[in-house]
């Protein structure tokens, strides 16, 4: 196995020389002894992208100059050695500036030596027979080649092409999925903010998920503001495609609203917002100043005639064709003939290069923007944005409001020409699911109003609803659909653990008296609800609705105070909703017997019992003083009390009879 490693300097100047480090691996079962590594190059300079990029297709072009060949040491099963190629710039035969393919390829000995002393003849693999299924793997030593490029510069007179990076910053599905994981890939795209031509496309909807720690936001600040320039994406980077074939351009604007306040609290130097996505697949084209990020594929034979400018208008709005052959460099493949080959890092640096030089080959007076966006997942490495561009002398790094000031004097490719975008299905949130998700939302914060912390009754699910329109679930649409079900379960769960208790039927013999009930909280936070009675007519009314704070996990008795007139048979409807009267759900129906004349009855009954006690004690002193003749023992009595008056009315005369005038018994 041969692999090129890495390939310097990016530029070949005059008088330089290319470095080429080669990996080499025995993946055999033999020892091999003798073998080398030959390096060649291609005999001419590619002046379109596609004839570029066919080199990498082993069979298309042949390796027409050789330029040096090395030993390899001897190599046992499994064994890795690295060799380096340093050749003069001079040996290449360059004839213009431009890209070159060059080509290490192993040359295998005859035969090798096994690990018992033995000798083995290397031997083709078998062919692959149609039905016979897999071929047995050869276990001999086989030649492998791989491909890569260099750029020779001699300083023509041409005109730089301004080139722009655009650096999506927002979760992936798998890290959206688990609300983490995504802090260190974040951190390492935002600090590629401070490269020339790089513009950070920042969704700061991660930032305020209830799993982030108050450190990630403070690390994130300083990255933003160091930043040469900032964008932002609409919060959680949402489907606008999706959106706009819901019919929701409430949703987009406030996505992009939402997310350019964010980025504006945490110090970015600008908080331009982008309201289209990279991929819309409709664009509307109205008097909103805010530039469209469209695809290449959009726009039907964008390719046809070399790189078209990135820089257009669109039914007179600014827009900006990303560059998709360039783009899927970046990410780290190239598609040859309808087979898409998987770049290594160091292939990504060179085809970078190559291509942006091509691209000014095609055309070298005229100075046409090539704007160009990383891979949504892209993780961070800055071998390819950080280090190339800035070293390329046909390319002038500009960032993307520098791009879109060059719309000024683009043309206007149309409406039009937009038809032929990704359809919006396949995936994408529908507008039933956009309506389920805000009647989901709009219940949870009816409970989370009358409790003391929502957070308490906040679950992940609850939490991230906002996020139901990410264009991440695109690629895992069943886990978008569970989410939502998960969040209504729990809204409805949330606002069962509200409730009240009151026996099945209730007695009123009054007609004024207290409803008797019992609010019960198996929240995990305090509650406060209003609590309110209806009943089916106007015999009972309820003096005034009652707040009732019931602690967590615990319950209240409450008294209602109502008012009853008349008597009859009626339901009354228990209803409990917020302070400021918004059910928490259905009301609980209490079958009541109302029986307000018996309190009057009652009255009555005891005043009349009172009169006839009153008289009967009378009637019965009456009787009892006619059996037993008291009229003469009262006349004896008044007798004797009469006679002792007399006696002690004498005796008080005969003391002052005697005694001295004036003296003491006077």
């Amino acid at each position: 196995d041969v692999e090129i490693m890495e390939v310097w300097p990016a530029v070949l100047r005059e008088g330089d020389a290319a470095n080429v480090r080669v990996r080499v691996t025995n993946r055999s079962e033999e020892r091999i002894e003798g073998a080398t590594v030959e390096l060649a190059a291609q005999g001419w300079t590619p002046n379109t992208r596609f004839t570029l990029h066919r080199w990498l297709d082993p069979d298309a072009y042949i390796a027409a100059v050789d330029l040096a060949e090395l030993s390899v040491p001897t190599l046992g099963p499994g064994a890795t050695a690295e060799v380096r190629f340093e050749v003069p710039a001079a040996d290449f035969r360059f004839d213009t500036w431009g890209p070159r393919g060059i080509q290490v390829e192993s040359v295998v000995p005859e035969t090798t030596e096994t690990d018992d002393g033995a000798t083995a003849t290397p031997s083709a693999p078998t062919p692959e027979i149609p039905g016979a299924g897999e071929p047995a793997p050869s276990t001999a030593a086989l030649p492998d080649r791989d491909r890569s490029w260099v750029t020779w510069w001699n300083e023509p007179e041409i005109t730089p092409v301004p080139v722009g990076v655009l650096v999506p910053i927002t979760p992936t599905t798998t890290e959206l999925a688990s609300a983490a994981g995504w802090e260190d890939r974040y951190s390492r795209l935002l600090s590629q903010g401070t490269a020339p031509g790089v513009t950070l496309l920042v969704d700061p909807a991660p930032l305020s998920l209830p799993s982030t720690s108050p450190a990630t936001r403070d690390s994130v600040q300083p990255l933003l503001g160091t930043a040469a320039e900032v964008w932002s994406l609409p919060w959680a980077w949402a489907d606008t495609a999706a959106l706009q074939a819901a019919e929701r351009p409430d949703l987009i604007a406030g996505a992009a609203i939402r997310s350019a306040d964010e980025l504006a609290q945490l110090g970015a130097p600008s908080t331009n917002p982008i309201e289209g996505t990279i991929d819309p697949s409709r664009a509307v084209a109205d008097a909103d100043p805010s530039p469209l990020l469209i695809s290449a594929d959009s726009v039907p034979g964008w390719y046809a005639t070399g790189t078209p400018g990135a820089a257009v208008m669109v039914g007179g709005r600014p827009a900006v064709v990303l560059d998709t052959l360039l783009g899927e460099v970046l990410a780290g493949t190239a598609v040859v003939a309808d087979t898409t080959h998987l770049l290594t890092a160091s292939q990504q640096r060179q085809l970078t290069a190559a291509t942006t030089a091509v691209t000014v080959r095609e055309d070298p007076d005229l100075a046409r923007p090539v704007l160009v966006s990383l891979s949504p997942d892209d993780d961070g490495a800055p071998n390819h944005v950080t280090t190339v561009l800035p070293e390329l002398p046909w390319v002038t790094p500009v960032t993307l409001s520098e791009a879109v000031a060059l719309t000024s004097t683009a043309p206007d490719v149309g409406v039009q020409v937009l038809d032929s975008a990704e359809d919006p299905s396949g995936g994408a949130v529908t507008a039933g699911q956009l309506g389920e998700a805000a009647d989901v939302e709009g219940r949870f914060e009816v409970v989370a109003s009358v409790v003391e912390n929502p957070a308490a009754i906040t679950t992940p699910e609850l939490a991230q609803l906002d996020l139901l329109a990410a264009r991440a679930w695109r690629a895992d649409p069943a886990e978008r659909d569970r989410r939502l079900a998960v969040a209504s379960d729990a809204v409805a769960d949330l606002r069962g653990k509200l409730s009240v208790i009151t026996p099945a039927n209730v007695l009123m013999v009054s007609e004024s008296s207290n409803f008797p009930l019992t609010v019960s909280n198996e929240l995990a936070t305090d509650a406060t609800v209003l609590v309110s009675l209806t009943a089916t007519d106007l015999r009972l009314q309820q003096v005034e609705p009652q707040l009732v704070t019931v602690p967590a996990g615990s319950e209240v008795r409450g008294d209602i105070p109502v008012t009853a007139v008349g008597s009859g048979d009626l339901t009354v409807e228990i209803l409990l909703s917020t302070p400021d009267g918004q059910p928490l759900g259905d009301g609980l129906p209490v079958e009541v017997r109302m029986r307000a004349e018996w309190e009057n009855t009652a009255m009555l009954g005891l005043i009349g019992l009172g009169v006839v006690s009153f008289g009967f004690g009378i009637f019965r002193t009456v009787r009892r003083n006619v059996r037993e003749d008291r009229s003469a023992v009262l006349e004896e009595a008044r007798e004797q009390y009469e006679v002792h008056l007399a006696e002690l009315e004498e005796a008080r005369m005969a003391r002052w009879s005697a005694g001295p005038r004036g003296g003491p018994g006077e």
